[in-house]
């Protein structure tokens, strides 16, 4: 059973960028709508920068007349393009200034962001009906509530669901490198042998490594050091605790 909540503040730009820091450190991946009218519509200039940021990123790729929140009904069948994407550090770096969670929405940006852990999504959204779902259980590695609320995440409780209740992306799976058995997350806390330096020179990104650096403490034991070099360049050190 999963405990669902909805997220009360995120038309606010930091506060999306703390629950994406959050989101994308405990996933696997995530997806983005792709929405055209007629197939012969032109993406605006927005939604092309990020299509190329993110190339490389792809894991799959499909049409489709139903995705996390939302199932098409109409008419005239608007070309829906479902995206996935390998979580990690740099795919955060290139989403997380576009905005609010409502700012990406068609036409200027993809939609529909949605992220997964094992093929399950379990954050979804639905920007032009400002709805979103997160959904979270105590074991499997998801994140605490407390711990999101701790960094200004507003939630208000929806009640219990199942997993079947969560929309499935079969392309939203890692696969497996043949030098592992499971593929890994971008920052796995328990995996961590020495420690992680996440480096970074955007303005407001300290106080995300910092939400990161309090989650990953509390969940696990671990040490952690934010320092700044001469270059301005920020550096979050995360060490497991023996």
């Amino acid at each position: 059973m999963y405990d669902s909540y909805y997220v009360i503040n995120c038309d606010d730009k930091e506060i999306t960028r703390k629950l994406f820091a959050v989101l994308f450190s405990y996933s696997d991946s995530f997806s983005l709508l792709y929405y055209k009218r007629v197939e012969n519509e032109k993406f605006k200039n927005t939604v092309k920068d990020i299509q190329k940021q993110l190339q490389k990123y792809i894991i799959g790729s499909k049409k489709v007349l139903e995705w996390p929140l939302t199932k098409q009904l109409n008419d005239h069948k608007p070309i829906c393009q479902l995206v996935t994407y390998k979580s990690s550090m740099e795919t955060f770096f290139i989403l997380e200034n576009v905005g609010c969670l409502w700012d990406w929405d068609y036409p200027y940006y993809p939609s529909d962001i949605a992220f997964y852990k094992n093929g399950f999504a379990w954050f979804e959204s639905c920007s032009h009906e400002r709805m979103n779902t997160l959904y979270v259980r105590k074991e499997d590695g998801y994140p605490l509530i407390s711990d999101m609320e701790s960094i200004g995440i507003e939630l208000e409780p929806e009640g219990k669901v199942y997993q079947e209740r969560l929309f499935f992306n079969e392309q939203a799976i890692l696969p497996m490198r043949k030098d592992e058995n499971q593929s890994e997350s971008i920052v796995n806390i328990e995996k961590i042998e020495n420690q992680i330096t996440i480096n970074a020179n955007m303005e407001g990104l300290r106080n995300i490594a910092r939400e990161i650096a309090v989650l990953m403490s509390d969940e696990a034991g671990a040490s952690t050091q934010i320092a700044t070099s001469n270059d301005n360049c920020m550096k979050l050190q995360i060490k497991k605790t023996e």
